[in-house]
């Protein structure tokens, strides 16, 4: 964390979250390609409207913590959340 000196001479408090983000657990999520697909004898392939799914993961209150945070600044995060989406769609 830093406090800088602005132009118009307020200070401005400036975050560096990089620490944060090495020590955040990451999972990943292996997705085929269509030739990969098609490859296996897939015969359907359909597309979803991912962006309604995704922006409607449940969280429960108790596991907020581990996927955002907060700061004076608004809000950060939802570290991960595609690819809990991709394993709640694919399960």
């Amino acid at each position: 964390m830093l406090l800088v000196k602005k132009q118009d001479r307020l200070w401005h408090f400036c975050n560096n979250y990089h620490a944060f983000y090495v020590v955040t657990i990451k999972d990943s999520f292996f997705i085929l390609t269509v030739n990969e697909l098609l490859s296996y004898g897939v015969l359907i392939i359909f597309k979803l409207d991912l962006q309604v799914g995704y922006k409607h993961i449940l969280v429960f209150l108790e596991d907020c913590f581990k996927i955002s945070f907060y700061t004076h600044n608004g809000h950060y995060g939802w570290v991960g959340r595609f690819v809990i989406y991709l394993q709640l769609l694919f399960r």
